[in-house]
């Protein structure tokens, strides 16, 4: 038996030293396949981010939010109030003398407020994109009386309402006052409102000119923004996507949603800043509903005792409360299919919408 030196000793060490580090490097290098990107890093992947994008976008939001307004409405009606014993119904609508078996007649507004989107500014003529539910208003409101033996139409009628008139306006943009609805579908609820602005000087407005996403493109966590007039703000927020589309119609996002956004623009970022997609637009929040008792005027919380019952007169009133974080959104293929299907409407009425052919 050879007894090994002591060099031939420390030679062998050294081999098994070096053997444990290339194990080690090994069993690290087939653990770490993820990749780290430096902060600021886009992958390019050609899909809708789903992280916060980590590069400067001011001057971006600058220019999407200089193309969102805020859209007012207000609809006049003329109240006709009946008796329960003047027993009008449906069939009585056609009597010209109707209003002389009237109880009282009065006069009330309803009112509206969305964003709008400036999507046409030429030829002295300006359109606006919003949901269809922030610009309509019923022609006629028919209110019945409970307690009617019989059904449908022909049950008594306590009071009809009849719209006398209605204003859309811009408030931030002179002369803009008189918006005629162009286009408008309830089902999809997407509205184009527009005005000839001769006076306008061509520049004074600025058209939101982002391309047009893919809504089909995102996915679960697609990174959004929301820019619109909550509560009359013009504010920019940001959600993220959920799927399945609850229907062809509408998709979902976790932004905060409040009275105001409706028809507030949603836009997904593709391979990062300034990359930023236009991808539907926001137009209602989760709510529940409830009908509540108010008294016939506001009265001041120091005129009233708490441990005194109230006498006066009482109304029911229709009241919603808002689910905050689940924001319904329109898809843009859904937009861009409502305004082929009325492009020769609009071509009529002088406007081409060039983006979107």
């Amino acid at each position: 038996m050879r007894i090994p030196t002591r060099g031939t000793m420390d030679i062998n060490k050294l081999h098994i030293l070096c053997a444990l580090v290339l194990l080690a490097c090994g069993c690290w290098l087939s653990c770490s396949s993820k990749i780290y990107l430096p902060e600021g890093a886009v992958v390019q992947d050609g899909k809708y981010d789903t992280a916060f994008p980590q590069i400067e976008a001011a001057a971006q939001f600058e220019a999407i939010l200089s193309s969102i307004r805020m859209i007012n409405s207000v609809a006049y009606y003329r109240h006709v109030l009946f008796d329960r014993e003047s027993g009008i119904r449906h069939t009585d609508f056609n009597d010209k003398k109707l209003e002389k078996r009237a109880s009282s007649v009065e006069y009330f507004q309803d009112t509206s407020a969305g964003t709008a989107t400036v999507i046409h500014f030429q030829s002295g003529k300006i359109a606006l994109i919003t949901s269809a539910h922030v610009v309509h208003f019923p022609d006629t409101l028919v209110y019945y009386y409970d307690g009617d033996e019989r059904e449908g139409t022909d049950r008594l009628v306590q009071s009809i309402a009849v719209k006398e008139n209605q204003q859309n306006y811009i408030p931030d943009i002179p002369g803009v006052t008189e918006l005629d609805i162009l286009a408008l579908d309830l089902k999809v609820d997407v509205a184009i409102v527009g005005q000839d602005v001769p006076l306008l000087p061509l520049g004074s407005v600025r058209v939101f000119d982002y391309p047009l996403g893919q809504a089909k493109d995102l996915e679960w966590g697609s990174f959004v923004y929301v820019a619109g007039f909550p509560a009359g703000t013009k504010m920019i927020t940001r959600g993220l996507v959920s799927k399945p589309f609850r229907s062809r119609h509408d998709f979902v996002i976790d932004a905060p949603f409040n009275r105001g956004f409706s028809g507030g623009l949603v836009l997904a970022v593709r391979d990062g800043v300034p990359n930023f997609e236009w991808i539907g637009l926001a137009t209602a929040s989760a709510s529940t509903s409830e009908y509540r008792l108010r008294p016939a005027q506001n009265i001041p919380p120091d005129d009233v005792d708490p441990r005194v019952p109230y006498e006066g007169d009482l109304f029911l009133e229709h009241h919603s409360s808002l689910r905050y974080g689940i924001t319904l959104c329109i898809p843009i293929n859904t937009i861009r299919a409502f305004i082929d299907e009325h492009a020769a409407q609009l071509a009529r009425q002088g406007y081409r919408l060039r983006a979107f052919g």
